[in-house]
């Protein structure tokens, strides 16, 4: 029997507990390393994945802020047609989940669908819809969506928002083909591990531990450095390269995230451009040139530099797209954004020597606008602008078609009008909106009085309803006179509007600043109603009375409010009471078929109709027998030029005509007593005017009528 001995026993007991520790320290290394490589990968995923959607969302708020921009008119103004453009425009990216446009109430005003199905219903009542709006920007990334809503204010004051939500799918199949080349890596590796344990056992142990301590930093390295790249991303985003010069695995690994950034950063590009530039015209959008003009603020009140900013709107584009199309409006369009620029450089580089400074920019639909330094006196932008009005006024030949154009401009001056950028824009506005007043094609600089203008304009839309309620606005009855009966016959109702602050509000403030709104209506139908409660207080007085209410042209183009008035006058009927509803040419002529029915509707119940201004708009012999008129109001404009003994042929036409059709004639604006005469002479049946008689209350109206018996003119 062999025996070992002691010496031996001991050195083996020693030289297996050795090999013991040495593979149980391997064990635990290999074990260590992979835990390490897991969790690195795992960092490498969600670091990627926070990188993808920090961008993605930082993207979707830019474009949510230009979107609330470009919406901020359309939505003011229930502009259907603006909206589906803005849409439209969105929805090209291919990314576009579902959008919705929505008012103070939350109520759906567009969907971005033709049949705007969702109109009116609540914003909470749409199951794709994962924010609540709360006044303000919110964005989250839910699943494979990011989510957005933003608040639609103008003037600090928000009245709607848009929510939408975009898939960005792309950079979603980039995060999830990242997450495959990650597990392959991974399984990679760990192949590598099973090998390395199996050969490393059979090293000796003092080589066993260095051997897996610098193994284990040579296969985790690369892992690290894309783990650092990619955190580089969610601090500063940009083009992070993820470079290598390997063949393996983490090679494959280092191509797929260029291959991602590449695309993140291509989709970056594409939301920045969309977000900053008008894609028609390649100028800057409003959002972009807000942003550049605090820097051109900030030049100027360095350099101790003026600069003015011109609010240019397309006079009559509408009627470009309607006639020529759409496609020559565009390439109008695209015409005006050359020359703006061209002229504006050039001015800029005369007067300032510098032309990085001049901002031009599209804001939206036909409106530009243009900042431009300059040193010396206002005078010189004045000119500058009319010399663009007339370089527009060129004949042009866009397809085929002859095209003119003229210019309404609206300036404010840096410092001379102030220094915040918000109220300079306004005041450009404002001034814009007083050329526009002036007939299109031209230049108005602004001064102080159009911002009370504007207020008043703003205290008219917003406080007529608490007017309505608290009982500011009442009726005076400008009277008629009949020329064959010598007296007066009945009164035309005229509005008025007692405001606390601004005093009397005549009509011609405020009724045409409300055309086309509800307000419009609710006004209309208050007035029918108020002057059929004084038609049967004057029959209660036993008096013969004729009164004329004017009807808005949008009141006639909606069925609800025809049929509204109509129940009025059925329901007020007196007999002695005739009922004139004034239309004007041309809201009769907007939608032809449409008046036909509602003159019809409120003749059945008794009314005449009217037609007030006569003269100035169509005055077409076929539909003033087509309607069956009543009466016609000769414009005042007409009577105004009258001379006894000299003839004017056009208000000669316009009598002989009614007469021929057995149509009423008024002559309205009577001022002089030649002028009653000479309307007497061509055959007016009744006459108005502050000769006769002014506005006056409804008990002024009533004594009048009584003592009118045989007046005299």
């Amino acid at each position: 029997m062999i025996r070992f001995s002691m010496s031996f026993r001991l050195g083996l007991v020693i030289a297996a507990t050795s090999m013991a520790v040495a593979a149980l320290i391997l064990f635990s290394l290999v074990i260590f390393s992979k835990k390490i490589n897991q969790d690195l990968v795992q960092a490498g995923q969600q670091q990627i994945e926070h990188a993808v959607s920090a961008q993605l969302i930082r993207d979707a708020r830019v474009l949510a802020a230009t979107l609330s921009d470009n919406l901020t008119k359309p939505l003011y103004n229930f502009d259907f047609s603006a909206m589906k453009q803005v849409i439209e425009e969105l929805a090209n990216s291919g990314e576009l989940d579902y959008v919705y446009i929505y008012d103070l109430n939350y109520r759906v005003v567009h969907d971005g669908s033709a049949e705007l199905v969702s109109f009116g219903a609540l914003l909470s009542s749409q199951d794709k819809v994962k924010l609540v709006p709360n006044g303000q920007s919110q964005a989250k990334h839910i699943a494979q969506i990011v989510h957005v809503t933003e608040p639609i204010e103008s003037k600090g004051v928000v009245f709607g928002g848009i929510s939408f939500g975009l898939k960005f799918s792309k950079a979603e199949q980039d995060i999830l083909r990242y997450q495959q080349d990650i597990k392959k890596y991974n399984d990679a590796i760990s192949e590598q591990y099973r090998l390395f344990f199996i050969l490393l056992a059979v090293f000796v142990l003092l080589l066993i531990v260095p051997i897996a301590y610098f193994s284990s930093r040579s296969l985790t390295r690369p892992l690290s450095h894309l783990v650092r790249n990619s955190h580089e991303i969610i601090k500063h985003g940009g083009n992070i390269v993820f470079s290598h010069h390997r063949d393996d695995e983490v090679g494959q690994l280092a191509d797929a995230l260029n291959e991602m950034t590449a695309r993140l950063n291509t989709s970056h590009q594409q939301m920045t451009r969309i977000a900053y530039q008008d894609e028609l015209t390649n100028l800057s959008n409003r959002r972009h040139f807000n942003l550049e003009l605090i820097k051109l603020r900030e030049w100027a009140s360095n350099e101790q530099c003026c600069f003015a900013l011109l609010l240019i709107d397309l006079d009559k584009f509408k009627q470009v797209n309607d006639t020529a199309g759409h496609d020559v409006g565009d390439l109008l369009l695209q015409l005006m954004a050359k020359r703006l620029s061209q002229q504006a450089n050039d001015f800029s580089m005369q007067h300032t020597g510098l032309e990085q400074h001049c901002l031009v920019a599209r804001l939206g639909g036909d409106e530009f606008v243009v900042a431009l330094p300059y040193v010396g006196c206002d005078s010189v932008v004045t000119d500058f602008a009319q010399q663009l009005n007339q370089s527009m006024q060129q004949p042009m030949n866009l397809k085929g078609s002859n095209i003119k154009a003229s210019l309404s401009i609206g300036i404010s001056l840096y410092p001379l009008h102030g220094k915040d950028i918000t109220e300079l824009l306004k005041d450009a506005d404002l001034a814009m909106y007083e050329a526009k007043k002036a007939g299109g094609g031209a230049v108005q600089q602004f001064n102080f009085s159009m911002r009370e203008e504007y207020r008043l304009n703003y205290v008219i839309r917003n406080e007529l309803q608490s007017a309505l309620e608290n009982n500011q606005l009442y009726i005076d009855y400008q009277p008629f006179y009949s020329v064959d009966q010598s007296h007066f016959i009945g009164a035309e109702a005229l509005i008025r509007w007692q405001h606390p602050e601004y005093g009397l509000i005549m009509p011609e403030q405020f009724v045409e600043l409300l055309e086309g709104s509800e307000l419009i209506h609710q006004l209309t139908l208050w007035v029918v109603q108020k002057v059929l409660q004084d038609s049967d207080t004057l029959a209660q007085l036993g008096i013969n009375h004729l009164l004329s209410i004017n009807i808005s042209s949008s009141c006639v183009a909606d069925n609800r409010v025809c049929q509204d008035i109509a129940k009025l006058l059925k329901d007020n009927q007196n007999e002695l009471q005739t009922i004139g509803l004034e239309l004007t040419e041309t809201g009769m002529m907007s939608d032809f078929e449409q008046c036909r029915r509602a003159m019809s509707l409120w003749k059945e119940q008794g009314a005449q109709i009217w037609i007030d201004d006569f003269g100035t708009g169509y005055s077409s012999l076929s539909y003033l027998h087509e309607l069956a008129i009543d009466v016609l109001k000769v414009d005042r404009s007409f009577i105004a030029s009258l001379k006894p003994d000299v003839a004017n042929p056009v208000v000669m036409s316009i009598f002989a005509l009614a007469k021929a059709l057995g149509i009423e004639v008024i002559a309205e604006g009577i001022e002089q007593e030649q002028q009653a005469q000479a309307v007497v002479a061509l055959g007016a049946d009744i006459l108005q005017g502050f000769m006769l008689a002014k506005p006056m209350s409804l008990k002024d109206f009533i004594q009048k009528m009584e003592l009118s018996d045989h007046v005299q003119i």
